[in-house]
């Protein structure tokens, strides 16, 4: 507009317009050349008390309220040790890592970002800057499958002593590639993943290749390792989308190796073991009743003479 007039559509004010020209067909463009047609060449969204400068082909989650509830509840089920690394996986423009940095400031941990998209890269660096969070953090643009790999060999080279690594992970809908299940599942230096899914069906695909223990107790991808699978500890649901079927997931998985095992000969143990045979035969009966019930009800419509029957 004329003289610095906003842009209004049906009612909500325009910030910016691109324009992407693609010819073939999908819900998705990589690789199209975004053009500024109007407007400021990022958005800036905030987060708690922090500020995010969003381009045309980064993600950003649009229920902010909910957002923030979500990476409260992924820096708390990460719970680091101080001192250690933090590995964001599919960091996108680095709000979740920003965030945990932020939220963990007094644990003096490292948080290291990798992310397919440069754009995204470029945003995640410049929002780091607009929050004063730059010693902490790092990012670095690749597949993960491909810099991962690349990232925990300096960790180890670069320290005396292994540190102690925990990660989150945020994938898109078709999940983690095998490559990265891989290198989580037998880089053993991981202690923790937190997932944060979008997508249930990826979720329990990738857990189950995460978790799963192998028939000879060696890692199913170095067999010079023993197996040290995850164990998923907790799950919880994010309603980021109310009034809709969609539901984000927190899961937390710990290797096995600092799970704490219960102790089987405990009171505490043994009276819900009880209490569990209980409902069991409960359940077992009932099922047994309803199966009576219905084969009896059959055999009776069975036996029944059709009245129109000659």
């Amino acid at each position: 507009g004329e003289g610095g007039e906003k842009k209004v559509w049906d009612g909500y004010e325009v910030s910016s317009f691109y324009f992407q020209e693609h010819a073939g067909f999908s819900d998705t463009i990589e690789g199209a050349e975004f053009q500024l047609v109007y407007g400021e060449p990022t958005l800036t969204q905030h987060l708690y008390d922090l500020k995010f400068s969003v381009g045309p082909a980064a993600f950003f989650q649009v229920n902010v309220p909910a957002c923030e509830l979500m990476y409260a509840k992924v820096a708390d089920l990460l719970n680091p040790t101080p001192g250690s690394i933090v590995l964001d996986i599919c960091c996108g423009t680095g709000t979740i890592g920003l965030c945990a940095a932020r939220r963990l400031k007094d644990l003096n941990c490292r948080i290291i970002g990798i992310e397919m998209v440069p754009e995204a890269v470029r945003n995640a660096k410049v929002n780091a800057g607009l929050n004063g969070i730059t010693n902490e953090v790092e990012f670095h643009v690749g597949r993960a499958e491909d810099v991962l790999p690349k990232v925990l060999h300096e960790l180890n080279s670069v320290s005396g002593k292994k540190p102690e690594v925990y990660a989150i992970v945020d994938p898109p809908r078709g999940g983690l590639h095998p490559d990265v299940l891989k290198l989580l599942r037998s880089n053993h230096d991981i202690l923790r993943v937190v997932y944060v899914s979008c997508n249930p069906d990826s979720l329990v695909d990738n857990v189950v290749k995460m978790t799963v223990p192998s028939e000879d107790g060696r890692d199913p991808n170095n067999m010079d390792l023993v197996d040290n699978p995850f164990v998923p500890v907790r799950s919880v649901p994010v309603d980021m989308f109310p009034h809709t079927y969609h539901c984000e997931v927190i899961m937390r998985l710990d290797r096995d190796s600092i799970v704490e095992k219960p102790d089987m000969q405990s009171e505490e143990v043994k009276k819900m073991m009880k209490e569990s045979v209980v409902q069991i035969a409960a359940l077992q009966e009932e099922e047994g009743g309803k199966e009576e019930n219905g084969e009896k009800e059959e055999g009776g419509v069975k036996d029944e003479e059709d009245p129109n029957e000659p």
